[in-house]
């Protein structure tokens, strides 16, 4: 079981799309649980992510989406009958109204069809209903153990997010990346993790679409080290690049900034020198 931790509106959805069509293109079967955005909405993302085609022409190249659906046998949420030959399946809760025993059951009630998953996806966690009688940080907590007895009954990777805290949130800004005890409400919940990632994007990272991914935690391997990345706003798609590519992309965006900054202070300077002579 793994979580992706990240500040509201960075890419933690994405990302979990992300390794959701990594499995994919490795002839996995991945269950995909939303219990924060609408399904369509998510089938969006795979659609772009699995055609190249922009997200904002989906609509208009319709038949081509199909047709590379077709190609490479792929359907989503196919209703009845044999699930077998299913590779995909979307299925949208309401926020808190889940808790893992309702994922379980949808599990099983999957394999009877024949749809057996490879990897399972909970976007996420913070969304599920709350343990009865249970302070939040404790229901989480116990939330989190539970999904891993989940990963280990079914032999399914379970992949969730997490929130950041603000000051994790705060941590970016300088070039800092979010710690363990920065997760909001509960850091508690990385205890039963096998791995931990942290998708850390400061102001100019965002407005440039690049960012580094920190490993900080890693059960079987290498942990306490981050990678860079770049996003395609279009696509949609998050690729690795290295420290070379990533400061050439960051250097040039804070030149541009730099000289509109020159800019106007040329103009309130000339203003200046306009209202002294006057």
């Amino acid at each position: 079981i793994g979580a992706y931790v990240a500040s509201s509106g960075v890419g933690k959805s994405l990302s979990l799309v992300k390794a959701s069509v990594r499995n994919l293109n490795q002839n996995k079967k991945v269950l995909f649980i939303s219990l924060e955005m609408d399904q369509d909405k998510i089938a969006e993302r795979f659609d772009t992510l699995l055609t190249g085609i922009p997200i904002n022409e989906l609509k208009d190249r319709g038949d081509e989406v199909i047709q590379i659906f077709r190609k490479r046998q792929i359907a989503f949420n196919v209703i009845g009958g044999d699930l077998s030959n299913q590779r995909m399946f979307i299925k949208q809760f309401p926020a808190g109204s889940a808790d893992v025993m309702t994922i379980r059951h949808f599990i099983s009630q999957l394999a009877l069809y024949g749809f057996v998953s490879d990897l399972v996806i909970i976007d996420y966690v913070g969304e599920f209903r709350d343990m009865p009688g249970m302070k939040r940080w404790e229901s989480l907590q116990r939330l989190v153990r539970d999904l891993r007895g989940l990963a280990t009954e079914e032999n399914v990777c379970i992949l969730t997010a997490m929130q950041s805290n603000r000051t994790g949130s705060a941590a970016q800004e300088d070039d800092g990346l979010i710690a363990e005890s920065e997760i909001a409400e509960s850091f508690g919940q990385i205890k039963s993790m096998d791995a931990v990632w942290s998708i850390n994007m400061n102001k100019i990272e965002q407005e440039t679409n690049i960012g580094r991914i920190s490993v900080m935690k890693h059960r079987h391997g290498k942990s306490r080290y981050y990678f860079y990345f770049k996003r395609d706003p279009l696509t949609l798609d998050m690729i690795e690049i290295d420290s070379h590519k990533y400061h050439e992309i960051k250097s040039a965006h804070q030149g541009k900034l730099a000289d509109k900054t020159s800019g106007k202070i040329d103009k309130i300077e000339i203003n200046e020198f306009k209202a002294n002579s006057n």
